[in-house]
């Protein structure tokens, strides 16, 4: 029903006025003359001048201004990123040379702390050493107290100190 009654809205009032709009009249086409036609583009000049300068106003000016700004500005923002470019690739070369030199350095004391542990093992497994010395080097004396959500290990530490120092004699 909704639909019907649109359609009559539509043919009441929608279609005369498109008609009108679109140049269509009453008149048959039967009558032999041809529907009046009302061209758009009626006053606009045609060819000829397509390629010529527009006469300078205002806006003209303005907008000539405009892009001429707008690419100084975006030449002066192509200069500043390649400067920042080359910022940053010599910072990347800093950085990676600190790196390089950083894990060189951190290899050589790597090796002679192995070479020193290898030395304290065989001085340790010596005839007469005492052998709670290899075990009291590999704790670290000065550590400080633990939280308490971690293990408390004083004790332990206190008790490989006294061995070291005074050593259980083994009944041979």
């Amino acid at each position: 029903k909704l639909q019907n009654q649109n359609r009559k809205h539509y043919a009441r009032f929608a279609e005369p006025v498109m008609a009108e709009m679109l140049g269509f009249n009453d008149a048959s086409p039967a009558s032999g003359d041809p529907p009046s036609y009302a061209d758009p583009f009626q006053g606009m000049p045609t060819g000829g001048s397509a390629g010529a300068i527009p006469e300078m106003n205002a806006l003209r000016e303005w907008e000539d201004q405009h892009e001429k700004d707008l690419e100084a500005v975006a030449k002066e923002e192509v200069t500043k990123k390649e400067e920042r470019r080359k910022a940053a690739s010599a910072e990347l070369a800093k950085w990676n040379e600190e790196q390089t030199s950083a894990a060189s350095k951190r290899k050589a004391s790597n090796r002679k702390e192995a070479e020193a542990t290898k030395a304290t093992q065989a001085a340790s497994l010596q005839p007469g050493a005492n052998p709670w010395e290899l075990v009291a080097s590999l704790i670290d004396t000065s550590a400080k107290s633990v939280d308490e959500s971690k293990a408390d290990t004083s004790r332990m530490r206190s008790l490989l100190i006294n061995l070291k120092s005074n050593p259980v004699v083994a009944a041979a």
